[in-house]
């Protein structure tokens, strides 16, 4: 973990603007964080050891101010408490592998990669339907190709970002700049949902998350790791509580 915390000059007109704070986080380092310069300003606090993220510029706050929209888990709704343990687990440990966090003071930034050991295989059986699609002239199955050629560099050179600014939500789910985007304000937000999909022919499961929005459901996050998934509703629910 890297904390490189800024000054500017005492002359700024907003004490708020003083707070320059960059983390960046990768994996589990188990290192305590260093800080330098001086104290945040009165009314912001950072306490990036146990995730405790209270970054206030007038836009982005976390804290706890009113009751997050309605957590979904794999079907069941939650009472409150499962929430909060994701919240307070949010808090006390490190992000889990592959996972990048940045604050600014303006805006707050997760971003996830997708890079999977699966990837080698994905990539193999979309040769593997090239080739059988065209030497037997299997147009069906040349017509999936294209998805797993998808869900292959999805693997490879994937990401999910995640960025609150300004009491919105952005999403972004793909490779390089090519991909699915989602935008909503928080207070929009009605429904966190963890949903899990069982494959009963070899028994394995996969799971992403669901937002509900002016009454529309958006997923995301199906090729990132179960601890990423929590990772994410973790930080969306403690976003969301700090809207008034």
């Amino acid at each position: 973990m890297a904390i490189d915390v800024g000054r500017t000059p005492s002359s700024a007109p907003d004490p708020l603007v003083r707070l320059s704070l960059r983390t960046r986080i990768i994996g589990r380092s188990g290192r305590r964080p260093r800080s330098r310069g001086t104290a945040p300003p009165k009314g912001s606090s950072r306490n990036i050891g146990n995730r405790t993220l209270a970054v206030c510029s007038g836009r982005i706050c976390f804290n706890r101010k009113v009751q997050p929209p309605q957590l979904i888990w794999n079907g069941e709704p939650d009472s409150g408490s499962r929430a909060a343990a994701l919240v307070a687990d949010l808090q006390s440990h490190e992000p889990p592998a592959g996972v990048e966090v940045s604050l600014d003071g303006v805006r707050c930034r997760i971003e996830l990669s997708t890079r999977s050991a699966w990837a080698f295989v994905t990539w193999t059986l979309s040769a593997m339907m090239i080739g059988i699609g065209l030497r037997g002239d299997y147009w069906l199955v040349l017509a999936f190709t294209p998805f797993m050629i998808a869900a292959a560099a999805m693997q490879t050179w994937g990401k999910v970002a995640v960025v609150i600014q300004d009491a919105r939500l952005s999403v972004f789910e793909g490779v390089g700049s090519v991909g699915r985007r989602l935008r909503a304000p928080l207070s929009s937000i009605r429904r966190v949902e963890y949903v899990v999909k069982m494959h009963p022919r070899n028994g394995s499961s996969t799971t992403w998350i669901v937002i509900e929005h002016d009454g529309r459901d958006r997923k995301f996050g199906r090729y990132l790791s179960d601890e990423q998934i929590r990772f994410v509703i973790a930080f969306l629910l403690d976003a969301m509580r700090s809207v008034s």
